[in-house]
């Protein structure tokens, strides 16, 4: 985000804030609201910064993935409890009153002379007191209010205050009445003014008659409060044994999901620190190598694709430390391209590989047997076409070209952009590249209906698009900015990346500049980016493999020479 940008946006915040913000909650919603905004501005480079490493990327994700499941279960915990307690209150509750009227219906309690309809049973509430009464064969009461709240109180540690509401139902709507109850204050100090805990309401559904109106409403409404540790103990001491299997039942459930999200982090960890170790690993053997230590060996004990390069490469240190110990023997020329055209070749994608909507074919030639010029298409979470140029020729740019294949697998299937797994690859590579040679390459990540493309320092790529408009074509000569690899340690301030819708019929070729500057038989002329457009767009109309046998042809009646002077690699694709 601009410094101007931002001057901007905290001036209206202020402005709003001052003009229009006249509570708390249009306080609060506006800051959120500024706060997301800067957020967004700036959360790419706080991002970029932090998630430089792949480590971090993967440490990271996984901790994230283990914050939502600890998320989950406060809110599930605490929802459980919640609806627990209160279930388990309202039953003691209720289920105390009713035993209260029970009693009395079995003659317990004391004789009473409230206005009782025939058949009440329920509550009397007056100013000076609240009852329990039932009119059934003769009337029976018993006094709650100096009872009720310190039996739950000793019994349970709950404090249950007296009803200061009572409802009725009116044309079909409930319609709640506060009513007149005067207690001793130092109770109501005790028992309702202390308000640390849950607060639950619990309805009595019953007769209740109220002395100052003397009408009976539908019910009266009771609160509990108590502490996570007193309703703990209620559970305990409570006779239901539905409220004590809930009890167990989120016990329980709480130390399942927090075990099974402790094996997720803990899983999640592990796969970070093996990914990087294996990469560790992998980068300091290639060190070594460089310093000319041909013994080590990665021995690698995985099964996975990073487990394939590590052996790979041992197998590629293994041939070129044959190499050497042959060198007093044979000429050491023929050998190095032997060995290496044949690791090379191993490293090639097969012929037959097929990429989904997309026809190609492709091919390398080597000016001395073995070259850095190379393709390769890679399956990660999508498809990716690599076309790169090892500065140089022969052995040392071959095996550049290997670790380069190897590193940009791994970076591909571990989930990176595209953009990202190239800044990454030049990271790896900076420290172990002659200061005379760099890597230059261009990159597709396909997609249905779209391809993504990154250039570092490459030939540009060419894009015929059959269908630009209704009845016209439009040939692209594409270049996204970008350095090649192994001239500066970061990469990414110079990195850019482009998409372009595809559409049946289209077709786009990468090459190296064995072929766009491959010269003429008089060395007057390069063969030149210009010339493969034309060829291109006349030919689109023929298959990859028919494209790519006329370009070669040309260029070999160009050249007038089978073998180029410059190693050569071409990638001709057509979008089915």
């Amino acid at each position: 985000m601009k410094r101007k940008t931002l001057l901007f946006i905290t001036g209206f915040y202020l402005f709003i804030l001052l003009l229009l913000v006249r509570n708390l909650y249009q306080f609060i919603f506006l800051t959120a609201l500024f706060a997301f905004v800067l957020l967004v501005g700036y959360f790419p480079k706080l991002l970029k910064r932090f998630f430089y490493r792949i480590r971090n990327r993967l440490i990271v994700s996984h901790i994230l993935e283990g914050i939502v499941p600890v998320v989950l279960l406060i809110i599930l915990s605490s929802i459980l409890v919640y609806v627990m307690f209160a279930s388990f209150s309202s039953s003691l509750l209720v289920g105390w009153l009713d035993y209260k009227i029970e009693e009395l219906r079995a003659g317990g309690g004391m004789p009473g002379s409230f206005p009782l309809k025939k058949g009440f049973e329920g509550l009397v509430i007056g100013k000076n007191g609240i009852y329990v009464a039932v009119n059934k064969q003769g009337q029976r009461v018993a006094r709650i209010d100096t009872v009720l709240p310190g039996f739950f109180r000793e019994e349970y540690g709950i404090k249950v205050l007296l009803p200061p509401y009572i409802y009725y139902r009116e044309e079909g709507d409930v319609k709640v009445k506060k009513i007149n109850f005067i207690r001793d204050k130092a109770k109501a100090s005790e028992e309702g003014d202390k308000k640390k805990g849950f607060s639950f309401i619990v309805l009595f559904e019953g007769d209740v008659l109220y002395l100052e109106d003397k009408k009976v409403y539908e019910g009266a409404v009771f609160t509990i409060r108590a502490t996570l540790g007193s309703l703990i103990t209620g559970l305990i001491k409570g006779k239901s044994s539905l409220t004590n299997s809930l009890f167990l039942a989120f016990v329980f459930f709480a130390i399942l999901l927090s075990f099974l999200n402790l094996v997720a982090m803990f899983g999640g960890y592990l796969i970070a620190r093996d990914i990087t170790r294996g990469l560790s690993r992998l980068s300091f053997a290639v060190n070594a190598v460089k310093r000319g230590d041909l013994t080590i060996r990665l021995n690698p004990q995985r099964s996975d694709e990073l487990g394939d390069i590590m052996r790979s490469f041992d197998e590629m240190v293994e041939r070129m430390r044959s190499l050497l110990e042959k060198e007093k023997e044979v000429d050491l020329f023929e050998q190095e391209i032997k060995i290496a055209r044949k690791i090379q070749l191993r490293l090639m994608p097969p012929e037959k590989e097929e990429i989904p909507g997309i026809e190609h074919s492709a091919l390398t030639i080597a000016a001395r047997g073995v070259g850095g010029d190379f393709y390769d298409i890679i399956k990660g979470e999508d498809w990716y076409v690599i076309m790169a140029d090892v500065s140089g020729k022969g052995l040392h740019s071959s095996l550049f070209g290997a670790m380069l294949k190897g590193i940009l697998t791994a970076l591909l299937k571990s989930g990176l952009s595209l953009g990202a797994a190239i800044e990454r690859a030049n990271y790896y590579l900076y420290p172990h590249l002659y200061p005379s040679h760099f890597i230059t390459l261009a990159a597709l990540r396909i997609r249905k209906g779209e391809i993504e493309m990154v250039r570092a320092g490459h030939q540009p790529i060419i894009y015929y698009k059959a269908l630009f408009e209704k009845g016209v074509d439009k040939l692209m000569v594409l270049k996204p900015e970008g350095i090649g690899l192994g001239i500066v340690e970061d990469i990414s301030p110079y990195t850019e990346t482009i998409k372009i819708e595809t559409g049946k019929g289209d077709m786009f070729i990468l090459f190296t500049d064995g072929l766009s500057e491959l010269p003429s038989a008089d060395g007057k002329e390069l063969f030149g980016v210009e010339r493969i457009g034309k060829m291109l767009r006349k030919y689109h109309h023929l298959g990859p493999s028919e494209v790519l046998d006329r370009i070669v042809r040309e260029a070999e009646s160009f050249s007038n020479e089978e073998l180029p002077p410059d190693d050569i690699a071409i990638f001709v694709g057509k979008v089915k």
